[in-house]
Order: structure tokens, then sequence, then C-alpha cells
């Protein structure tokens, strides 16, 4: 019964791509700038590939990108395998050296659980993290100089 499960799983992998505008994956794939004109035939091989995380269009091409984060890029756009965000995607800025006040939980969640907090609570502006794992949601970007923490400013369309 078990193979049964994984061969439907396998059916429903066709995750659809979602596009990042001026925004690029950092990092090539196998170390080495590869690029394809084909947009379909760039998706299968990045598919194919488990360092591959996603595609940046760049000089009329879709490079094989092995990075997962996206970072500014004016001009590029990325292009990512997975359930595409609703129009209502936050983006999180980095302010290194700072912290944040009024936490509105206690500074123990993950980096990931205090954004998706953060995104879920009313008064909420961004994050402040003592490390990956020590982060927490917060309702003030008004801050003071901390080499010890840094903050995470959150911007959300309206």
């Amino acid at each position: 019964e078990e193979e049964e499960e994984e061969d439907e799983g396998d059916e429903e992998k066709s995750m659809e791509w979602c596009e990042f505008k001026d925004k690029e994956l950092e990092g090539y794939t196998s170390g080495e700038r590869v690029g394809f004109s084909d947009f379909g035939l760039a998706k299968s091989t990045c598919g194919a590939s488990a360092d591959c995380h996603g595609l940046t269009m760049e000089s009329d091409e879709y490079t094989l990108r092995s990075g997962s984060e996206l970072v500014d890029s004016v001009g590029s756009t990325s292009f990512i395998p997975e359930e595409c965000p609703g129009p209502h995607v936050c983006t999180w800025e980095k302010v290194a050296d700072k912290k944040f006040k009024g936490t509105l939980t206690k500074t123990n969640l993950s980096m990931d659980k205090a954004k998706a907090a953060c995104q879920e609570r009313a008064g909420c502006v961004g994050i402040t993290c003592k490390s990956a794992k020590k982060c927490a949601p917060v309702r003030s970007q008004k801050s003071k100089n901390s080499r010890k923490f840094d903050s995470y400013k959150m911007t959300c369309p309206q």
C-alpha cells in the first residue's frame, strides 16, 4: 500500500513556478553558469538536479541556481518551483546590529516561526533575533544598537 501512496505523490509534484521580479537566487548549480533560452528545458533540467532550487533570468537566458534565498537585483527575474504565494506576500529587510523594541512573545522562536507569527498578528512590524533560533515578533521598529541582535523589518503590500 505504501508504494501506491508514493506514486500518487509523484503525480502531484508538478508544482507551478512562481515569478519574482527584481530578485535573483544566489549561486549557480555545480558552481558554474549554465543557461537555457527555453524555459521548459530549464525547468526540467532544474527539476532533475538535486542542488537546483530555482532559475534566474539573466542575459536573456534562464540560469540554474543553487541558492534558495531571493536577493534584490534590479532587472533580474527569478522563478521558484513551489506553491505561489498569494498577493499578500511580505518582504523582510535586515537591520543589522539593532534590537527592535516591543517584543510580542518570548525571544525563543526560530526565524521562520517568528516571521509567520508576525504576519498573523495585528500590530506586528518585524522581528528581532539574537540568533536564528532565538527570535520574537515586535510591535515597534524603534531600536537600540546591539551587536548581539539583528532585526528584520516587515513590509507587506496593502
